[in-house]
């Protein structure tokens, strides 16, 4: 495709549009999202909208799947309890950015929810997951946790705290909590258990 300024301008346009959406969704849920809002926030007329996107759950799933496919993905310290402290962090901040709080606003199914919503929700713990199983493959090279530990299970059960105490209670874990968390997880997953 050839980059000409036409096409510099449309891509411009639309990360705007992407932009607004995932701003206005972020203020107001999916439930009040309007087209109207987007475009005004975005500077744009409402038909610029609808020539790139012909719905509402179209325009928001691109903007979230913008967001999504952006794996976070820390730097490996050298050691489980870093590694999963590293991705902790990148989780809480991500999700204190508008991209995130727009992500987080589509995490509760909804009755009245397009049927991509779901979708989205999947790709993003799927993308999450994926890009991060490589923490438990070196902590289990390194003799942290047994080979036999299945990734995603630590990894919900990290990440889950994060998003319930920014969703339920609106607020963020603070790097002490984060701290006794992934010690929670470590010791829950890698410790062989003392029964008698």
């Amino acid at each position: 495709m050839t980059d000409t300024p036409s096409h510099r301008r449309g891509a411009a346009v639309t990360r705007k549009l992407l932009d607004a959406t995932l701003e206005e969704l972020a203020a107001h849920g999916p439930s009040d999202l309007r087209v109207e809002a987007i475009a005004a926030r975005a500077g744009l007329n409402k038909s610029t909208v609808y020539r790139r996107f012909q719905t509402l759950p179209d325009l928001i799933a691109a903007a979230l799947e913008q967001h999504a496919n952006a794996p976070l993905t820390p730097a490996d310290t050298g050691t489980l309890h870093g590694d999963l402290y590293g991705l902790a962090r990148s989780v809480r901040d991500s999700i204190k950015s508008t991209p995130g709080r727009a992500l987080l606003m589509t995490m509760t199914p909804r009755d009245d929810e397009p049927a991509e919503a779901s979708g989205l929700r999947d790709a993003y713990w799927g993308q999450l997951t994926r890009a991060n199983r490589a923490i438990i493959t070196r902590a289990a090279e390194r003799g942290e946790c047994p080979t036999s530990l299945r990734a995603d299970d630590l990894l919900e059960q990290l990440i889950s705290p994060i998003h319930f105490r920014a969703m339920v209670r609106g607020s963020h874990l603070a790097d002490e909590e984060l701290i006794s968390l992934v010690s929670r997880c470590v010791r829950s997953f890698c410790t062989p258990p003392r029964w008698g």
